[in-house]
């Protein structure tokens, strides 16, 4: 029995040798590298990725194959003997050992998007990830999805961009070339855009909002262009480039006031003239203001947001404007437009026509159809930019279009009115676009405009929802792996988005070319103060009430704002209806 037992644990050695040397080993996972090459002959090292769980994933650019990668394990090759690439399934894991232990390594590729490879002077990412102003040069290059070198140049810097969005794990960044060029066949320009898009589990809102303006013909649209982002060989995860909002050549082409300030004040970095605040003003002590009166470019934005940024006012409704170029506005420059805002605003509330007068109509009508079909959450917010030319405000150029359709925590419903409907809560200030909605002249050009291709276009754009999400799909997978997102919602998204855009244009296209009535249903459900939209027809009942939740309160049930009365959901909708929900 005693042979018995030994001879049997002496099998079971055997097999697990055995099954030990059938299981490739590498050195640590941190020397692991895979060099690809491009139609060029250069070759990208990538460094292999571990999530949380200790498994190791390379990411492959779109016209890496791995038959003619190499596999390097502490700058060493490794041998096909150890692991044959050309045998290695993409997506399938598989087992190695990495400096002796075992780990899961899993190879994905793109399959449609080109790749951009940063290098940053220090190799590192860790100063510019610690302080979002901090700029480092480097070196770009910019190869297509067939692996063919569409640019390859030095860097004046990278930095980190964005608000809210900086705040998130996957950041995005500007980056500032030495040399101007096309990237990806845009206007050609120093400074570019790098969005992460984190928000967006589709990934190509933007996309789809952008090509959506270009193709109606808004000015200053921005082009854009899906891409693999790797810094220092590491693989960032899906971006989308996009040209930056700023005036200057092939961009928002008019005068450029920061410049003519820097000229007419040569002693000093504008940035250190004193700062002249007063109540609802912020300005440079600048000792020369120049005559141009063109070209101030402005963005509506939040209260906190405003209080840092170095030129500004508010006006008389409480609307935070905050003057873009010139950055380093002077005092003069301040009062000359907001003095201009304000003639405006008090024309539009007042409801009188002469608001025309100071508005290029057609722009701002283009702004609000965009902002309301698509159901913008910075609608009214921020990231809404206009300019001053001939004593007029141009609205745009557009921006920011991450939660739309929906996406994130984004209006879900797309049978009702947005933009027009918004309302005033404790972080949203404008009135204007609801104002501008009731003006008799404004709602007219919205119908002109919308019948003539906006109408027709969004329902080409529902048929096409389905072939963006399908175009980034493989390198959404590798993002997923990198950011510990679920792909299976990003695959979900191209149905969603078609099915979401056909609803938003039979709606738009009931109210503003059939003329159905509607009345407006807005509930309160003192849930983070949250408004709930619904368009009812008139004469039609209404029970289209949210599930909501408060820990340690029950809903009593709807009631009217107006007269405190409960609401009857049996009695029909024949005018506009204003619900809260009560808690005990």
């Amino acid at each position: 029995m005693k042979r018995l037992m030994m001879a049997a644990a002496l099998l079971l050695m055997v097999l697990s040798l055995a099954a030990c040397s059938s299981v490739p080993a590498l050195g640590p996972a941190d020397t692991l590298t895979l060099r690809v090459k491009d139609d060029a002959g250069a070759w990208e090292d990538i460094t292999c990725w571990r999530n949380e769980a200790g498994a190791g994933f390379f990411f492959l650019p779109s016209y890496a194959a791995l038959d003619t990668a190499q596999l390097l394990s502490g700058g060493e090759p490794v041998a096909a003997e150890e692991l044959d690439l050309s045998a290695v399934t993409l997506g399938d894991p598989l087992t190695v050992t990495a400096g002796g232990k075992r780990m899961k390594l899993t190879f994905r590729a793109a399959s449609a998007l080109p790749a951009v490879y940063i290098t940053t002077e220090s190799g590192s990412l860790s100063a510019i990830h610690a302080d979002k102003d901090h700029k480092e040069p480097g070196t770009i290059r910019i190869v297509e999805a067939d692996g063919t070198v569409a640019y390859a140049g030095d860097l004046k810097q990278i930095k980190g961009r964005g608000n809210t969005t900086w705040d998130y794990e996957k950041k995005p960044y500007n980056i500032k070339l030495v040399d101007k060029a096309d990237l990806f066949g845009m206007d050609e320009s120093k400074n570019w855009c790098l969005l992460a898009n984190f928000r967006d589990t589709s990934y190509v809102r933007n996309a789809i909002v952008f090509d959506y303006a270009l193709e109606m013909g808004v000015p200053n649209t921005t082009d854009t262009q899906s891409f693999d982002l790797y810094i220092n060989g590491e693989y960032q995860g899906l971006y989308q480039m996009t040209e930056k909002m700023e005036v200057g050549d092939h961009r928002l082409e008019v005068p450029d006031l920061e410049q003519l300030n820097e000229k007419a004040n040569p002693e000093k970095k504008l940035s250190d003239f004193p700062v002249i605040e007063t109540e609802n003003t912020r300005s440079a002590a600048l000792p020369v203001t120049p005559a141009e009166r063109n070209g101030f470019m402005l963005e509506l934005d939040f209260p906190e947001r405003w209080a840092e940024e170095a030129s500004g006012f508010v006006t008389k409704d409480g609307q935070h404007v905050v003057v873009k170029s010139p950055e380093h506005a002077s005092a003069e420059q301040v009062e000359y437009v907001r003095a201009l805002v304000q003639e405006f605003e008090d024309l539009l509330f007042a409801g009188d026509e002469r608001y025309l007068d100071y508005i290029d109509l057609d722009s701002w009508v283009q702004l609000y159809l965009i902002e309301e079909i698509f159901e913008d959450v910075d609608c009214g917010l921020s990231s809404i930019y206009f300019y001053v030319m001939d004593g007029k405000l141009y609205a745009g150029p557009l921006w920011d279009f991450d939660l739309t359709m929906g996406g994130s925590y984004a209006v879900t419903n797309p049978s009702t009115l947005y933009a027009a409907w918004r309302e005033r809560t404790e972080r949203y200030i404008s009135h204007w676009l609801p104002e501008l909605y009731k003006q008799e002249s404004f709602l007219a050009r919205v119908k002109e405009l919308y019948a003539d291709g906006w109408d027709t276009a969004l329902d080409d754009y529902a048929g096409r929802a389905e072939s963006y999400v399908a175009n980034i799909a493989a390198s959404a997978a590798m993002d997923a792996d990198r950011w510990g997102k679920d792909h299976k919602v990003t695959l979900e998204q191209g149905a969603y988005l078609r099915d979401y855009l056909a609803a938003r244009r039979e709606f738009l296209h009931s109210i503003w070319t059939e003329g159905v009535s509607y009345h407006r249903v807005r509930l309160m459900g003192n849930v983070y103060t949250r408004y709930y939209e619904n368009a009812v027809k008139d004469g039609e009942l209404f029970d289209n009430f949210p599930s909501l939740y408060k820990e340690g309160q029950k809903l009593v049930g709807w009631f009217h704002e107006r007269t405190d009365e409960p609401f009857d959901a049996q009695k029909p909708i024949t005018e506009d209806t204003f619900l809260y929900a009560k808690w005990k």
